[in-house]
């Protein structure tokens, strides 16, 4: 990547337009194969199992017993702050 950029900039582009020309030349995928049906299930199915995963913990966090506490406490403080 920084050699591109400092390609660009050899060509006289300033920082934003060689970043921008960088990021449009990844993102164009031209001469790529595309990605399968399976590489976007599984990929799906990651993101869900992490999503999942981070909702069930924000269910429980709060009954651990130093998390849970020092959550309450800040709640109260930010309580004594705000309001």
């Amino acid at each position: 990547m920084l050699n591109g950029i400092k390609a660009a900039r050899a060509r006289g582009e300033g920082l934003a337009s060689a970043f921008l020309g960088y990021m449009s030349r990844k993102l164009s995928n031209s001469g790529r194969a595309r990605a399968s049906l399976s590489d976007l299930v599984w990929s799906f199915a990651g993101m869900f199992a992490a999503v999942l995963a981070l909702g069930v913990l924000n269910l429980h966090v709060r009954d651990w017993p130093v998390v849970g506490a020092w959550h309450q406490q800040v709640g109260t403080m930010l309580h004594q702050v705000v309001g």
